[in-house]
């Protein structure tokens, strides 16, 4: 279960031209002919950082409970979940007859928290996907066994070790098991970043995108639905931690910034669809009438118009992008100082479960456990270090519904526990 800490914010829309930042210029993102880079975006002064798309083929999440891993599915990585096989029968021939009807993940399209390999997780109970999280030890145990396969054709077995003190451990092989290859991504090696890279055929973990607060979007390809068929988009996806909130206006070069209510942290807002291919004009025509809203990470709100895309012969899009308000928060670091999950949340009477924290810095925390009735039962006051660490809750609790509320640094997130 990833739960990110929610923000306590205050937005005030500045109205008057005093306020109102100067209108900044259209602007131009260049994937290159058949959209061979991805490019991220830094809404606030328009920086960009281009990357081959084919340079990495997966990636894993180093903040956050989710413990997400990703496929570049963009550049045509592609995942299969071998039937009836566990972590432990890594190693041994691999049958693949068939194996385009076997289970098929894709990343998910709405969060970075859940990629290709944490299919059929359940964070509630500590199943990640890939492994299962011990509540004793706070490691990620590997459990499943995957065939990958890679741009250029080769086919791999892999399987997740485990994710013990910051460093996932996996291993890949020939589909006969042969050339076993054991790897390990470390979180430590790549601070300040959302994911660490890797290479398989390249055999090698990199830094691929800005540091966190250096961007907000990025263009790219990736798998999408569309017609129930997973199929290979270009489009914008936004940052962990921005909002974007899609807006139909007849002047959408003038419309005002909506409610809070409307931005969503949703990272395929922007997607793909704000453009549509005209078999008449044989080019692409930009949905008219529609205007995004960026929440970026420097806590302003900006105006998106998408004005262009070329296609595939040079991967040009065109926008324009203006600053449109200012956002009053509580501390603009209370966005990333870490996430927060109860696992498991529902124990029988005489259980206890965990408040499992993993903070990017050391933080003041304090727990309140509140019954149905609205009394506190039961409260904690810890000092949080820096990285993954859990507090035993609910020892003595009757059976009923109960809300755990955890406040660190003033931000605070409640989380549900049952016990029966």
């Amino acid at each position: 279960m990833n739960r990110s800490l929610p923000l306590l914010l205050a937005i005030t829309l500045v109205c008057g031209a005093s306020q109102l930042r100067a209108q900044l210029p259209a602007d131009t993102i260049w994937l290159g002919p058949n959209y061979a880079n991805q490019v991220y975006y830094s809404v606030s002064d328009g920086s960009k950082h281009t990357v081959p798309l084919a340079g990495w083929d997966i990636a894993f999440e180093l903040t956050g409970f989710s413990s997400s891993i990703l496929i570049n599915g963009g550049s045509n990585v592609n995942l299969y979940v071998v039937p009836g096989k566990m972590n432990e029968d890594f190693g041994t021939a691999i049958d693949t007859t068939g194996m385009y009807t076997w289970e098929h993940p894709m990343n998910a399209l709405a969060t970075w928290s859940s990629g290709a390999f944490n299919l059929g997780r359940d964070y509630n109970t500590g199943d990640f996907g890939w492994g299962e999280y011990n509540m004793n030890t706070h490691k990620v145990t590997g459990t499943s066994l995957y065939v990958i396969t890679l741009p250029n054709g080769d086919a791999r077995q892999i399987t997740v070790d485990g994710l013990s003190s910051g460093t996932y451990t996996f291993r890949t092989a020939m589909l006969d098991g042969t050339g076993i290859d054991t790897n390990t991504v470390t979180k430590t090696n790549f601070a300040n970043h959302h994911f660490a890279y890797y290479s398989i055929s390249g055999d090698s973990a990199f830094n691929n995108e800005p540091e966190m607060e250096n961007w907000d979007l990025v263009f790219t390809k990736y798998i999408d639905v569309v017609m129930d068929m997973q199929y290979g988009v270009t489009g914008v996806l936004s940052a962990p931690g921005v909002t974007i909130a899609q807006v139909t206006s007849t002047t959408p070069a003038t419309e005002p910034a909506p409610a809070t209510e409307a931005y969503s942290d949703s990272i395929n807002v922007l997607g793909y669809d704000w453009k549509t291919f005209d078999l008449n004009a044989g080019g692409y025509a930009i949905k008219p009438n529609v205007v995004y809203f960026v929440h970026a990470k420097d806590d302003n709100i900006y105006r998106l118009v998408m004005t262009g895309f070329a296609g595939g012969s040079t991967g040009q899009v065109t926008f324009q992008r203006q600053a449109v308000s200012t956002v009053s928060v509580k501390d603009r670091a209370n966005r990333s100082v870490g996430s927060v999950a109860v696992a498991p949340n529902v124990v029988r009477a005489g259980e206890t479960s965990s408040l499992v924290l993993d903070l990017n810095a050391a933080h003041a925390v304090r727990v309140a456990v509140v019954n149905a009735a609205g009394r506190t039962v039961a409260t904690h006051t810890v000092s949080g270090t820096a990285g993954l660490q859990a507090l035993r809750i609910g020892e003595g609790l009757e059976s009923g519904s109960y809300l755990v509320a955890v406040e660190i640094d003033g931000v605070v997130n409640t989380s549900r526990l049952i016990v029966q």
